[in-house]
């Protein structure tokens, strides 16, 4: 939900995140996006990244932080999922 260069950015974090787990494997790939939180401005405030890498599936938390009215995004976080 978020500007390419966003997604792009999260992409990239994600993938080095995955490659920090497992740095024996690098065939780490994108397998499916899924929005779980909303702010109330209809904008995504945490989704869950599903990485395949060798044969398993990792996910990952993005959370983006509520803008302030009139102000820039303030980035985002990523976490495993435990």
């Amino acid at each position: 939900m978020s500007s390419g260069g966003m997604q792009r950015d999260v992409r990239d974090r994600v993938i080095a995140m995955a490659r920090a787990e497992d740095p024996q494997c690098r065939q780490q790939k994108i397998v499916k996006t899924e929005m779980l939180e909303v702010h109330p401005d209809g904008k995504s405030a945490e989704e869950l990244w599903t990485v395949e890498q060798c044969g398993r599936r990792v996910d990952y938390v993005v959370a983006f932080p509520q803008r302030r009215a009139g102000g820039k995004s303030l980035g985002f976080s990523v976490r495993p999922q435990r």
